[in-house]
């Protein structure tokens, strides 16, 4: 069978780590009329793969022998936090890191574990950043308890937006800040390295299932209206969920806060002072962001809302669901 455009999508994600660079080089592609498996080979004969696999090689090259570091050190209990930007990650790091020792809490606050040794890592009871779940793995120990918060998908993509427009541009290097300060929220969702972004479509989908999905669906929040691929995404986004030791809700913040605390057996009762709220930024003057002025959500702006949320917007769901039903 010859390759679709999903196949092509997937396959540059899993080999190259990648979206295609435009829907003009997926067409190049489908235009050669072969199967998945030689697709799949090509990318692996492929020069970028070869650099990558130098790449990879010479990171685990890295790592120390976990059995030259202290076993009960391997033993120890870590907490891992996987931080989705604007769903209230920002206060619950601040809250968490109260609960540990500052040498035990690790640096790395976004996806940069591949540049410690095991033998570092293994130092560090509390995780917490922008990591993707493959480089969790990473993290020695056999009592490591993964967590996550979620928020309700369309409320979220419309706070990051309008968050990264707030910064003050300071660096090249801010591309997300400079994308969002260029383009209109219409203009930037349709731009071609947005439309599959991981911080921007269905970013929880892709986060617990390492997939992009195809962004076809006929009825948002409706699972009968997708299609297989989306389907077998969903199932495994909702088995990867229930997997970890726990997840809150941004919505239930308080609930998922005094959870969290019973499971972990942390001592707090009480309130959290909420960090990153884009209006006390502003208003207390912060040199690195801006006040700005919201757009009038249109039909259009909705339509670009929910194809970038419509998977996410059913794991939500589910995930909304169980969390009530657990109260």
């Amino acid at each position: 069978m010859m390759i679709n455009k999903n196949d092509v999508k997937e396959a540059y994600s899993w080999i190259l780590g990648r979206q295609p660079e435009s829907n003009d080089v997926v067409g190049k592609w489908l235009d050669k009329g072969i199967d998945a498996m030689a697709f799949r080979t090509m990318l692996l004969e492929s020069n970028e793969f070869r650099d990558k696999s130098k790449t990879e090689s010479s990171k685990i090259d890295k790592v120390v022998s976990v059995a030259s570091t202290d076993i009960k050190a391997i033993d120890e209990e870590r907490l891992v936090f996987l931080h989705i930007p604007k769903t209230g990650g920002t206060t619950l790091h601040e809250f968490l890191c109260g609960f540990f020792d500052k040498e035990k809490i690790c640096p790395a606050r976004y996806d940069t574990l591949w540049d410690f040794k095991v033998g570092e890592l293994v130092n560090y009871t509390f995780f917490s950043g922008h990591y993707s779940l493959p480089t969790c793995d990473l993290i020695p120990g056999v009592n490591n308890k993964v967590i996550t918060f979620l928020r309700e998908p369309k409320a979220r993509l419309i706070s990051a937006y309008y968050f990264w427009r707030s910064h003050v541009i300071t660096s090249k290097s801010q591309q997300l800040p400079i994308l969002t300060n260029r383009y209109s929220f219409c203009d930037f969702l349709e731009l071609e390295n947005i439309r599959n972004g991981a911080n921007t479509f269905n970013p929880y989908i892709q986060l617990l299932t390492g997939c992009v999905p195809t962004g076809e669906f006929r009825k948002y929040g409706d699972i009968s209206g997708l299609n297989s691929h989306d389907k077998i995404l969903l199932e495994k986004a909702i088995n990867k969920l229930d997997s970890l030791e726990f997840f809150g809700l941004l919505e239930e913040f308080d609930e998922s806060v005094r959870r969290l605390s019973e499971k972990l057996n942390l001592n707090f009762k009480g309130r959290i002072e909420k960090k990153m709220v884009l209006k006390d930024l502003v208003n207390q003057g912060s040199n690195d962001f801006k006040s700005v002025v919201k757009e009038t959500l249109t039909e259009n702006h909705e339509l670009l809302i929910e194809r970038n949320t419509y998977l996410d917007e059913l794991l939500f769901k589910y995930a909304l669901s169980k969390f009530k039903n657990e109260i």
